[in-house]
């Protein structure tokens, strides 16, 4: 007999097996963390890479439509990153108001070029609230 996940929990269930991941116990907690309302979320060095951030980043996008308030911060250090997935993040918070909260987005470690610091850079004059956002770890100037 197989038990059915609900909510948000399909919902990343459903973003990774499109993604090709697998929806792993810690991950699909730490959108639960979020439903108890946690002021931050950390998916740091969770080796996501680019589809499991993008597939991330979506369901957490989804999930926080409607929901509490959105977090203070989103550490998503450590993941393999590159510009397509911040080119897509930044789409995402500019256009959801739950995300007026946020103050540190944490990317250090990926491999964001310059191209994808520009758009945080766009972002952070859009997001006031947003003050924070450590690039250490990135290779900007190559």
């Amino acid at each position: 007999r197989q038990c059915r996940m609900q909510g948000p929990h399909e919902t990343y269930r459903r973003y990774c097996l499109a993604a090709g991941l697998p929806a792993t116990r810690s991950m699909v907690s730490k959108l639960q963390e979020l439903q108890l309302g946690a002021e931050s979320i950390s998916f740091r060095h969770q080796c996501l890479g680019c589809k499991g951030s993008q597939a991330t980043i979506r369901a957490l996008d989804l999930w926080m439509m409607g929901a509490k308030p959105g977090p203070r911060s989103l550490d998503l250090s450590g993941n393999g990153i590159g510009d397509a997935t911040v080119l897509s993040l930044v789409d995402l918070l500019r256009s959801g108001s739950h995300w007026a909260r946020l103050h540190l987005l944490d990317l250090r470690d990926n491999a964001i070029s310059a191209r994808g610091a520009a758009a945080l850079l766009d972002l952070a004059s859009a997001l006031r609230c947003l003050v924070d956002v450590p690039l250490e770890g990135n290779p900007i100037g190559d």
